[in-house]
C-alpha cells in the first residue's frame, strides 16, 4: 500500500507535537528524540508553560526558525566543518570511482 503524501499541520497547533509536525520533513515530521536531542543541546524552541500546558509561541518559533536559518558562532563552525568533511568524503568516492573505472577497462 503506497503511502499518502504527508501534509503539514495545524500552524494554530501550538503543542510540541504541531512544533514537530510544522518543522519536519517531506517523510514525516520531526522525530521527538531529534527534538529532545535539540533541547538538551540547547538549540530547540524555547517552551513556554501556559496553564500546565507547555506551548511554544510564535515569536520563539519565528526567532528558532531565523536561528536554523542563519547559524551563528559554534553551530556556523560546526556546520562548516560537517561541510568539508561531505566535500572530502565525495572527492575521495570519485578518486576511487574514477580508478574503478579505469581498472575495468584495462581488463
Amino acid at each position: 500500500m503506497a503511502m499518502e503524501a504527508w501534509v503539514p499541520g495545524n500552524p494554530n497547533d501550538r503543542s510540541i507535537g504541531g512544533f514537530r509536525i510544522r518543522h519536519g520533513s517531506r517523510r514525516g515530521p520531526m522525530s521527538i528524540h531529534f527534538y529532545n536531542t535539540l533541547k538538551r543541546a540547547k538549540r530547540g524552541p524555547k517552551e513556554t508553560v501556559v496553564n500546565g500546558v507547555i506551548m511554544i509561541l510564535p515569536p520563539d518559533e519565528a526567532a528558532w526558525d531565523e536561528a536554523m536559518r542563519n547559524p551563528t558562532g559554534d553551530e556556523a563552525a560546526r556546520i562548516a566543518a560537517r561541510r568539508e568533511l561531505w566535500h572530502r568524503r565525495a572527492k575521495t568516492a570519485s578518486k576511487a570511482a574514477v580508478e574503478s573505472s579505469k581498472q575495468r577497462k584495462g581488463k
